[in-house]
């Protein structure tokens, strides 16, 4: 497997023209409950057009995957109905849900209730559709029981980052503190693709 350069952004708009000019073949883009930072329809066709896919990530809050099984279920049916409904993709496609902390602290309880989140989020889409953002901690933990697919982040995973065999996205990039550089009009973050599948997607 050739690994695949890519990454994800929030609330600017980089040229997709330009990052496919810099090497990206994939961005992760986001559904939640802010409007400025969401994927629309008409970006996912630019991206797509420039020749790069789409990944979808869901984060509501960033302390969502602590509330429980009702809100995986609710967090599932927010990120279709914009994934799905408004912007086209394919109902096969995963979601990855952010564990956007430090997961080392969690105590047992907190991390019965991230499994329950996930396990709500498959009871709406099934297990092959769920997917978790985090840590190397929060991949080892969760894949595959609660999450089909692993995205692990360098942030609190070791320095330098240890990296989970499970993860099929790193978010990589060590250059900065926050690991975000400004690329092509916009603040990104960079990620590699280590496997053919990791969950893109067109409209």
């Amino acid at each position: 497997m050739v690994e695949v350069q890519g990454g994800d952004y929030s609330y600017t708009r980089p040229s997709p023209a330009c990052l496919f000019d810099a090497g990206w073949r994939f961005a992760c883009r986001y559904t939640s409950r802010t409007p400025a930072k969401n994927m629309s329809y008409d970006e996912c066709l630019r991206l797509v057009n420039a020749g790069i896919w789409i990944v979808t990530i869901h984060q509501p809050s960033d302390g969502f995957l602590l509330e429980g099984f009702a809100r995986g279920q609710v967090a599932a049916r927010e990120a279709l109905a914009l994934a799905e409904d408004e912007c086209g993709m394919p109902e096969d496609r995963p979601v990855y849900y952010t564990l956007d902390f430090d997961p080392n602290p969690l105590t047992t309880a907190q991390w019965d209730q991230v499994r329950s989140t996930l396990d709500g989020a498959a009871s709406v889409t099934g297990r092959e559709r769920v997917g978790i953002y985090g840590a190397r901690l929060a991949v080892d933990t969760l894949v595959p029981d609660h999450a089909a697919w692993g995205w692990q982040t360098r942030s609190w995973s070791g320095v330098p980052p240890r990296w989970s065999p499970k993860a099929v996205l790193r978010q990589y990039d060590i250059s900065t503190p926050n690991h975000r550089i400004f690329l092509c009009g916009g603040e990104v973050d960079r990620d590699v693709a280590l496997a053919d599948d990791f969950g893109q997607w067109d409209p």
